[in-house]
């Protein structure tokens, strides 16, 4: 039976977050609830919240609290869990799913139900993305466009992408069985993915000591599967679109948590839904609830 979804959206800005908003409104599945969670107090997106709450008939909740200075995708994606955890209690989360959606991701209209239906196979159901240039980013139009950007790779390049993709999540899946796997492959793609709630709240979420660019999704994936979590590849059936925006050039061992990455480690991490990074404290903001 496909599982209850939660959608947690991670952003610090309002730039694509209208057509991330459309692209939920527009599944197929309805999610339970969608939480959008910030690393910003900036109030145009709370703006951009409402209105897309208004136009499509969307209930939301934004969770905000002031910038740190530096990214911190970890606790952003944990303030929402913790306020979903506030609304709905654990036992009221109990069997759901978590769909962990970055904030320049459109889903098209089957994606949530895909995950609805793989996390009841697996704790980790992974996906990935088509990435928009900057015209076909431009030319979208909700009013327009029905019921979805895209409904899939459109050339064979892409399609070729997708099942290389595929394939190279069952391989890595097989060795890490055997014991021949780096111990964080597969690897989760932050654009989205979604977890079980009962290991996501076992393993006490996303590793907050991960800050500035990159690895805390490398990090994830080696706790799930450390903790004996099974995971789902979903790239070819849950379609998902990179919004365009000017690309950041990052060089993984360059980052900071590149070395945080290579200390010891447990399943469960110290700072997570519990104990979090000392932060100024979230605000919540409902809209259409």
């Amino acid at each position: 039976m496909p599982k209850r979804v939660h959608v947690i959206v991670s952003t610090h800005t309002s730039r694509h977050l209208s057509w991330v908003l459309w692209g939920l409104a527009h599944q197929e599945v309805a999610a339970v609830s969608v939480t959008v969670s910030c690393d910003t107090d900036h109030a145009d997106i709370r703006k951009v919240a409402a209105e897309g709450s208004e136009r499509w008939k969307l209930p939301l909740r934004v969770v905000q609290r002031r910038h740190h200075g530096i990214t911190r995708v970890a606790q952003v994606r944990n303030n929402g869990i913790r306020a979903l955890t506030a609304d709905f209690g654990e036992e009221g989360l109990r069997g759901t799913q978590l769909v962990l959606l970055d904030g320049d991701i459109c889903l098209a209209p089957r994606a949530i139900a895909v995950h609805a239906r793989a996390g009841d196979r697996g704790d980790l159901v992974l996906g990935h993305r088509v990435n928009l240039g900057r015209e076909e980013t431009s030319a979208l139009d909700p009013d327009c466009v029905e019921p979805g950007p895209r409904p899939g790779p459109s050339d064979p390049e892409e399609r070729r992408e997708f099942s290389r993709r595929h394939g190279k999540h069952l391989r890595k899946a097989f060795l890490r069985r055997l014991g021949l796997a780096a111990p964080h492959k597969p690897t989760v793609l932050g654009a989205h993915h979604s977890v079980g709630w009962e290991r996501m709240r076992a393993l006490n979420g996303y590793d907050e000591t991960f800050q500035g660019w990159g690895m805390e999704d490398d990090d994830l994936a080696r706790r799930m599967h450390r903790s004996g979590a099974r995971s789902i590849s979903v790239v070819r059936e849950a379609r998902a679109f990179h919004l365009w925006h000017e690309p950041q050039a990052h060089r993984t061992q360059e980052s900071p948590n590149f070395e945080r990455f290579q200390l010891p480690w447990q399943p469960r991490c110290r700072h997570g839904i519990e104990d979090p990074v000392e932060q100024t404290e979230p605000v919540i903001y409902r809209f259409g609830t």
